[in-house]
């Protein structure tokens, strides 16, 4: 796994407690990353229509609570909250809704930046992947891109839509079990996943491939128990 993966990485920052703001993201430059700072929302979701997504966003929850929720309709950005409420209940609502993690105020530095290096292992970090490109007949999954390839049509995929089809790629023809699809795409015990969180990315993928000009292509489940992707060569 590529240890260097921080210095290449971008990760919005927003807070809007000056101070605070201040610390974290010079914790982050410190630790390699480039940082783009917002006090709000609004300032955020500018950036995003500007320059794009980042590979990841750390936000205070007082502060940024709505672009959370703005986001995540949007995209499945890789996000960490902070957080000054330390309930259980409020940390996996957090976590359930929009966030990948959760971390209560104060936070210890180090702990923060491995468990941003750990979501970003996961979501962007393809180096355990022989080839960056997989294929079963006209369909090609990009890995590094995260493009889906079926014939001349080409969909944009986000991260976590590319790691589910990369997992049901490689057992094409059989039967994934839910839990297997979970513990692939979030592997953290820290993280709570529902099956819901893995339909709603399902439904994204069967709609792009439900779109596609070859009718050989069909993703089938079982209800609560997985999922089987059919690819004809």
């Amino acid at each position: 796994m590529n240890c260097n993966i921080a210095h290449t990485q971008q990760i919005l920052h927003l807070d809007h407690h000056p101070d605070a703001r201040k610390q974290t993201a010079t914790l982050l430059e410190k630790s390699g990353f480039q940082v783009v700072v917002a006090v709000n929302t609004q300032e955020a979701l500018r950036f995003i229509q500007r320059r794009g997504l980042p590979h990841l966003a750390v936000v205070d929850w007082q502060s940024g609570s709505s672009f959370c929720q703005q986001i995540r309709q949007l995209s499945d950005l890789p996000m960490v909250v902070l957080t000054a409420v330390a309930n259980r209940t409020h940390i996996a609502e957090i976590i359930e809704t929009c966030a990948d993690d959760c971390l209560v105020k104060p936070y210890h530095d180090q702990e923060l930046i491995a468990r941003i290096k750990r979501i970003l292992h996961r979501v962007l970090d393809f180096s355990y992947v022989s080839h960056h490109v997989l294929q079963i007949g006209s369909l090609r999954l990009n890995l590094a891109d995260n493009e889906l390839i079926i014939g001349e049509y080409t969909y944009a995929m986000t991260p976590t839509e590319t790691k589910i089809l990369d997992v049901l790629l490689r057992h094409s023809g059989q039967f994934v079990p839910t839990q297997v699809l979970t513990q692939a795409i979030w592997p953290s015990p820290s993280t709570h996943v529902t099956d819901s969180r893995l339909h709603v990315h399902m439904h994204r993928i069967r709609n792009k491939l439900k779109h596609s000009p070859e009718r050989f292509i069909h993703l089938s489940s079982t209800h609560l128990q997985g999922y089987r992707l059919d690819v004809g060569v």
